[in-house]
């Protein structure tokens, strides 16, 4: 066995990821592809151990917060949260410039913009790294 294959660990399918987290096995792989938590072969998606703690930490819900009640203390953003909350933001304030930016373009030309966008805020979102609460 070589180091690379120390490093790796196991490898656990899509349907047993999913099963492990309690989730369809299309919304396992829909979420995994947007964070880039998969690797992929052909049609098969495969998962490290990595990977399924990603896939976890992005689904973890945001704390209620009760009126007077507790202290506010900021939950830990996980990175899937915080592109979200930018995607919403540029939706709301790009959403007639991209109609407008589109009017020109072929099929072909829009796919490849969009991908672009995809691209910058998986990058965005790899990139992003949270307070640790020692500090």
């Amino acid at each position: 066995m070589t180091d690379d294959e120390d490093k790796l660990g196991a490898i656990y399918t899509a349907e047993e990821v999913a099963g492990q987290l309690r989730i369809t096995r299309r919304a396992l792989i829909k979420f995994a592809r947007d964070i880039g938590a998969c690797s992929r072969v052909g049609r098969t998606y495969l998962f490290s151990a990595q990977d399924k703690l990603d896939i976890w930490q992005g689904l973890r819900a945001e704390p209620i917060r009760y009126h007077g009640r507790a202290v506010h203390v900021p939950a830990h953003q996980s990175p899937l949260n915080v592109s979200r909350s930018l995607q919403a933001l540029l939706a709301k304030k790009s959403k007639g410039s991209a109609k407008k930016a589109d009017a020109g373009l072929s099929a072909h030309e829009k796919r490849q913009r969009l991908r672009r966008e995809r691209e910058a805020r998986v990058a965005r979102m790899k990139s992003f790294q949270p307070k640790r609460m020692d500090e």
